[in-house]
């Protein structure tokens, strides 16, 4: 009788301490120095000679997922761009791109135009601001 008690304690002991430990548990480290997460992160990933790889997917798999939660990152590989999904518009945002030479990215630098001729869409279903400089349109400029 003495032995069966014991062990129910041992295992209401297990049990209690269990749920004690799991009750301040803090986010998940994943790193080789053994350093628990910062307590402000749920996931704290450190390394000295690995990156971070987003989910990769094209545009039809990542138009797939169901109700994507807003924020959720991933790696565009129809577009070659790192996207975000804003529930507040419906819509997935390219926060860059690899490779891009597309004006309209705004995560390339800004540089001044060389020039523009003939008849040239610029930045299409964006606003787009224009300055002419050295005095006026026209080859006589």
């Amino acid at each position: 009788m003495f032995k069966i008690n014991l062990i129910k304690q041992f295992f209401v002991f297990v049990i209690f301490s269990a749920l004690y430990f799991c009750g301040f548990a803090q986010g998940v480290a994943i790193n080789l120095s053994g350093n628990e997460a910062h307590e402000s992160s749920i996931l704290d990933v450190e390394s000295i000679n690995s990156g971070f790889l987003l989910p990769r997917m094209s545009a039809t798999q990542r138009d797939a997922i169901v109700e994507p939660a807003h924020s959720l990152l991933i790696y565009n590989t129809s577009t070659n761009c790192f996207e975000a999904y804003n529930s507040n518009t419906s819509e997935w945002v390219k926060i860059s791109c690899i490779g891009s030479e597309d004006p309209c990215d705004s995560s390339l630098p800004s540089e001044e135009p060389s020039g523009i001729s003939g008849n040239n869409t610029i930045c299409e279903g964006h606003n787009t601001n224009l300055s002419v400089q050295g005095g006026g349109l026209g080859t006589d400029a």
